[in-house]
């Protein structure tokens, strides 16, 4: 079994050397489509994680912003109270 394995990998050896070869251009088609994958699976998830921090970032201003609100009015109501 290994004379043959080893006989597998000489024979592709010499396809990917031979540039007549369409093994090597195949190869190099696979690799490239498979890098490619990759790049764009990662990419997908920078920028999933990229809209999730922005979604945070949202929820957090607008919190603030409403806490403000609530603290812009309380000081109103206290002084009108105050007055009557």
């Amino acid at each position: 079994m290994t004379f043959f394995y080893g006989r597998m990998l000489a024979q592709l050896k010499n396809e990917m050397l031979n540039e007549d070869s369409g093994a090597s251009t195949h190869l190099i088609e696979l690799l490239t489509s498979i890098r490619s994958d990759e790049l764009e699976k990662q990419l997908l998830d920078e920028s999933e994680e990229y809209q999730n921090c922005i979604k945070e970032e949202e929820n957090s201003e607008a919190e603030v912003k409403s806490r403000q609100e609530m603290t812009d009015t309380l000081p109103r109501k206290m002084v009108t109270r105050m007055r009557f």
